[in-house]
């Protein structure tokens, strides 16, 4: 499954540009031990596998690299699901420790990212909840229609100045006093304000309206004679009626026929004569075609059509006549306009109306003669067209007076509205300010109420899914005890109803604020190791292929757990190193001495057994690796603890007289100080006895004296880094006796400030010797000058 993971892509945070870091180079290593100094990019490391895996690093991009180098394409979820990653935003997130009463409880997994959620969630609620009190008391002003901050008081205040003084005004315009004024609200307000704002002072408005409404009161009429009086014309009833047709002399076989149809419809008669008949339907006389075209021809000789059409248009003109000159005598309001001009007007055509009737009759009746109009009528024309000029005249006097009285109105309706604007405008800018005011704490107590919903229902879900988990509490306990070798020295007591486990130590309730930093970190490291497992059977533990990075399991307060802490890795890392050949771990540290405890774990793995082709025999190698990352590289670490070691024990030596003589003895003191230093506190050879933190522990004639030492190797002597031409030093000044002193010095100094690291590398016999130089120190003789 995890056989081509060789190594990491990425780029982010400390690695500014895209880095490739192989962590295994032969297919058979899997476990790599990287060593790092803090800022190194050890971090960023475990944060690029947790991105691999969750992508929850927004900073950082990383790709599973293979032996190439190329990415590996991560399709299978499976793969994904088996990446464990253990480093300091695990602990925080994972694992959290609080008060309830007088217990310490403890969330762990998803429980401390639920609580985390649930007391942020708690804290906005509270926050929303206070708002809304805020806004209902702040929202009772608006209850209150007399309250200045209301903007109902000014909308009120405003409708009522509309529907009184506007009103008044408006109803003098139109002449209406019934109007109804239920169309005066804030909306007719707004047009007013919107549309005619004006500068003119209220009185200077109100009395131009005066004046102008004096004058339009004068001329103002509801009547409206838009139509324009025409004369009348009869010249066209005068040719109708002069009109002769010409009139055929019929024969006496015509005249008969003529007779004979008198009674029917001639037309029946010719539809006979057109058709295929052969017998008459009416007298059965036999027809032939000569006499159908005979009869035919004396039909088109008596019924002439042209008299037909010439009595329709007499028809026709009568008709439109009459509808013209009733139209004329009724038309609307005339008779207000002048009703006895009117009167004489609709007399005349009435006159006219009966001539012309009775002479279109006769034409009708006759159409052969020729008719005259009487002898009068032209002068009854005459005097009609007279009076109806008249008429018109008066009609176009009435229309140019009602357009004034139109400008009129329109004038006096816009002065309306700029008086109102002057008589509201003040109002209307109140009613405005508290209506936005209004509206505002409106909208935030709706988005505030929805947010407190919202956060309501998200507190109810969290509880909710609070109380489905579950976790591996008698597992944890386990871990715990192996790591104190002691039973309830620390552990997890059952759950309470909110799946809240108590913590105990030694048996006792405890405070969260008592459970130092260190204690935390074993409870994350034994969750972690509980996750990994998490749904397999405790057969199976160790059987599935895992791909676990772990960035510094001992931190710098773990001190006082660091050898079960050790021991617990220990039990782990040979667990599943030797449970599963697919299983690979990555372990960062920047610790120096865990760096070099963990060798010694893994340097009793089995080794892996191998046929080498090259030299055609079989051979054995160790499965793991072991790295520094400097200078976003990885390059070779175990060597250097062999070489710190030598030199330790060189200096041993040389200060138990065991060797007579070392050429470069001041050299090595220099570099054991620069590699102690550097490890442990990240400062030079001349700093590690002036930082007052490093150096709290020595008495002030032991830091004076250890200072002094300091300095005179500084000054006269060079770092392990610099020329190593240079041989001029202090060392070449001072006697065999005062360097091999001196060398007790300098190791009694790192007894002084680190026993344990000394007891890590030196025998117990040569640790024993040196804490006997160290009560036989030369300090109150100041043998160094």
């Amino acid at each position: 499954m995890f056989s081509n993971f060789c190594g990491i892509k990425i780029q982010g945070k400390c690695f500014q540009g895209e880095v490739k870091l192989k962590f295994f180079e032969k297919e058979y290593h899997r476990f790599c031990l990287i060593y790092g100094k803090n800022g190194s990019g050890k971090s960023t490391i475990s944060q690029a596998f947790d991105t691999v895996k969750q992508n929850n690093q927004l900073l950082i991009v990383s790709q599973i690299i293979d032996k190439s180098g190329a990415a590996v394409d991560l399709t299978n979820e499976d793969q994904k699901k088996n990446i464990f990653v253990f480093n300091e935003e695990y602990v925080n997130s994972k694992v959290k420790i609080k008060d309830n009463g007088l217990d310490a409880i403890v969330l762990l997994g998803d429980a401390a990212n639920i609580d985390k959620k649930l007391k942020k969630a708690k804290r906005i609620s509270k926050k929303l909840e206070g708002r809304q009190s805020k806004y209902q008391e702040e929202f009772q002003k608006y209850n209150d229609k007399q309250n200045t901050d209301n903007p109902e008081k000014y909308e009120n205040d405003i409708v009522l100045n509309l529907k009184s003084n506007f009103a008044e005004r408006e109803k003098n315009i139109l002449g209406n006093t019934n109007r109804n004024l239920q169309n005066k609200t804030i909306e007719l307000a707004k047009n007013i304000i919107d549309h005619f704002e004006t500068d003119v002072s209220t009185d200077e408005l109100k009395n131009n309206f005066d004046d102008k409404f004096k004058s339009y009161k004068d001329i103002r009429s509801n009547l409206n004679f838009t139509e324009e009086i025409k004369q009348l014309n009869f010249e066209d009833i005068k040719q109708l009626l002069l009109y002769q047709l010409e009139q055929k002399q019929l024969t006496p076989k015509e005249e008969e026929i003529k007779q004979a149809i008198a009674e029917a419809d001639h037309v029946i008669t010719k539809n006979i004569m057109e058709s295929d008949k052969d017998i008459c339907p009416y007298c059965f006389q036999k027809l032939t075609n000569e006499y159908k075209k005979e009869i035919l021809s004396s039909l088109e000789t008596i019924f002439n059509p042209n008299i037909r059409n010439h009595q329709r248009n007499l028809e026709n003109k009568k008709q439109e006549i009459q509808n013209s000159l009733n139209s004329l005598k009724n038309l609307p309001d005339m008779d207000k306009l002048d009703k006895d001009l009117f009167d004489t007007i609709k007399m005349k055509i009435d006159n006219c109306q009966t001539e012309v009737t009775e002479k279109l009759n006769q034409k009708i009746q006759n159409p052969f003669i020729a008719l005259n109009l009487d002898v009068n009528f032209d002068s009854l024309v005459d005097e009609l067209n007279q009076n109806l000029e008249q008429l018109e005249k008066k009609r176009q006097t009435f229309m140019a007076q009602k357009a004034r009285a139109n400008e009129l109105k329109q004038e006096l309706e816009k002065l309306n509205n700029q008086i109102a604007y002057c008589e509201i405008k003040d109002d209307f800018n109140h009613y405005k300010e508290k209506l936005k005011a209004k509206q505002t704490l409106d909208s935030n107590r709706e988005h505030n109420d929805k947010r407190l919903e919202c956060i309501t229902s998200k507190i109810s879900k969290l509880n909710a899914q609070n109380k489905q988990i579950n976790i591996a509490q008698d597992k944890i306990n386990e871990y715990l005890k192996y790591i104190f070798f002691k039973e309830g020295r620390l552990e997890l007591c059952e759950p309470n109803d909110q799946k809240q486990y108590v913590l105990k130590s030694n048996g006792n309730r405890v405070k969260a604020k008592n459970i130092s930093t260190g204690e935390r970190n074993t409870i994350a490291l034994s969750y972690f190791f509980t996750e990994i497992f998490k749904g397999e059977n405790s057969e199976e533990f160790y059987k599935k292929p895992k791909f676990i990075v772990i960035d510094d399991p001992i931190s710098s307060f773990d001190f006082e757990n660091k050898v079960g802490i050790m021991s617990f890795l220990n039990y782990q890392i040979h667990k599943i190193m030797t449970g599963c050949n697919k299983s690979k771990m990555i372990i960062l540290t920047h610790d120096l001495m865990s760096a070099f405890d963990i060798q010694k774990i893994i340097s009793n793995l089995p080794k892996i057994e191998f046929y080498d082709e090259r030299e055609s025999k079989n051979k054995k190698d160790v499965i793991f690796m072991q790295k520094e990352l400097k200078d976003q590289k990885l390059v070779d670490f175990g060597k250097n603890y062999s070489e710190y070691k030598n030199l330790l024990d060189g200096i041993y030596d040389y200060a138990n007289n065991s060797v007579s003589e070392n050429a470069n003895i001041g050299n090595n003191m220099r570099k054991v100080l620069e590699a102690f230093g550097t490890f442990n506190y990240q400062c030079g050879i001349e700093d590690i006895v002036r930082d007052k933190t490093i150096v709290a522990n020595l008495s002030p004639e032991q830091q004076a004296y250890f200072e002094n030492l300091m300095y005179r190797l500084v000054l006269h002597g060079e770092s392990h880094a610099m020329d190593k031409t240079k041989t001029l030093d202090f060392f070449s000044c001072i006697s065999e006796s005062e360097k091999q002193n001196t060398a007790k010095d300098i190791l009694s100094l790192l007894y002084l400030l680190n026993k344990a690291h000394l007891q890590k590398y030196l025998q117990k016999e040569q640790v024993e010797k040196i804490e006997q130089w160290v009560g036989n120190c030369r300090i109150s003789n100041n043998r160094i000058n």
